[in-house]
């Protein structure tokens, strides 16, 4: 029992991973993912409290690129992307005329009235794009940095 015991891998959650939901773990990857993103290209993914950065167009193909040097599959890579461009946060960084940057923070190009536009329908949505089903369960702080988990809003919040 105790071999056993010793074995079962842990998550934030004090539940073993075989009772997290395939969403749940997907999440966690994917934020993992972010995290990964912002240790290694800190000038396009900054750490908040600072405001997020208009990114450079087709700046998935340069992630993808370097997804396997950094570790995370292209799955998790191009997640990673779609979670971080995903809210208000990124949708209000959409002004016209700011800078967009790439992976090293170098300006590659400046955003368009039609894109800043785009942000400001999003924002008036609301964060019902996406945002609005992701919840922030835990903060924990790991020394240099602090990791955020994720859960889906969905359908387990009613468990929650």
């Amino acid at each position: 029992m105790l071999h056993a015991r010793r074995h079962r891998q842990w998550t934030s959650h004090g539940k073993s991973r075989s009772h997290q939901s395939l969403r749940e773990r997907l999440l966690t990857r994917v934020a993992r993912a972010v995290t990964t993103l912002q240790r290694h290209f800190p000038h396009a993914f900054p750490r908040s409290p600072a405001s997020k950065v208009p990114l450079k167009v087709g700046i998935l193909k340069d992630v993808l690129a370097r997804a396997a040097s950094l570790g995370l599959s292209d799955r998790d890579a191009r997640n990673g992307v779609k979670l971080w461009c995903l809210g208000q946060r990124y949708w209000t960084c959409l002004v016209e005329g700011s800078a967009r940057v790439n992976l090293t923070g170098a300006i590659t190009g400046v955003v368009s009235t039609a894109e800043a536009e785009y942000g400001t329908s999003q924002r008036r949505r609301g964060s019902r794009a996406g945002e609005s089903r992701l919840r922030t369960i835990d903060t924990v702080d790991r020394g240099d940095h602090k990791t955020r988990f994720i859960r889906w809003a969905g359908r387990a919040s009613s468990r929650a």
